[in-house]
């Protein structure tokens, strides 16, 4: 898999990258990447950062 596979588009003034969906669990996604930190997705379409 490369990173054309994964990464969907990258904003080089915010520094924010969009992944194609990551299924990590059943109900959770992961979609992109800001700030370090994790962007997941559920089901219900809410979304959430984490840190990893």
């Amino acid at each position: 898999m490369s990173q054309k596979d994964i990464i969907e588009k990258v904003d080089t003034t915010t520094g924010e990258v969009v992944f194609k969906p990551i299924p990590v669990t059943p109900d959770k996604t992961v979609i992109g990447t800001k700030d370090s930190q994790v962007i997941i997705r559920d089901q219900a379409g809410r979304t959430q950062v984490v840190t990893p």
